[in-house]
């Protein structure tokens, strides 16, 4: 862990999580601790986080890169994880909307990596929507936060997000932060 007055550079890098090896990606989610307090890896439907894991090659996932691993440029060690899952088809509507998931290892926090990366994330989902599916009216954004993760709530803000309502069902008391993009 850093001390507060010493500064540590990150060269980060973003790639798709099929670049890495399910031991890189087993090592990162382990050196979660603290973060596991506001963040949980959302299986969906899948039983372990190997079969999630390996579900980065589905065909859907694999052309939008919806599973991105951020990367130490140095150490070549996997630092973050940012996630992304839609239900809706663009094909039968004229909005879609992407539910954000994203961590970053507490060794690496506060210098600015996860709002570069969900930024980055957003961008590249904006555009590969808009050149893949040009009739699309809206593209919402949105990014479920722990009410007690203020870092994360303090980062969404910034870049435009507005709390909207509560989710039910999960572990902990959860938000919905939303962020729409028209005729993207």
């Amino acid at each position: 862990m850093k001390e507060k007055n010493e500064e540590i550079h990150i060269n980060m890098g973003l790639l798709n999580l099929l670049n890495f090896e399910f031991g890189q990606y087993e090592e990162f989610y382990s050196s979660l601790d603290k973060e596991k307090n506001s963040w949980e890896l959302d299986l969906q439907s899948y039983p372990n986080a190997e079969a999630f894991f390996d579900a980065r090659t589905h065909p859907h996932l694999a052309q939008y890169g919806k599973l991105l691993g951020a990367w130490d440029t140095a150490t070549k060690k996997l630092i973050g994880l940012f996630t992304s899952s839609t239900l809706q088809n663009p094909i039968l509507h004229l909005d879609i909307m992407f539910i954000h998931s994203y961590v970053i290892n507490e060794n690496y926090q506060r210098q600015g990596l996860a709002k570069q990366g969900l930024n980055y994330y957003i961008n590249v989902i904006n555009e590969s929507y808009k050149a893949t599916y040009p009739f699309i009216e809206r593209i919402r954004h949105v990014a479920k936060i722990h009410n007690d993760n203020i870092g994360s709530i303090k980062l969404v803000e910034s870049i435009g997000f507005n709390k909207k309502v509560p989710i039910e069902g999960t572990k902990n008391t959860q938000w919905a932060y939303v962020k729409d993009y028209f005729n993207v």
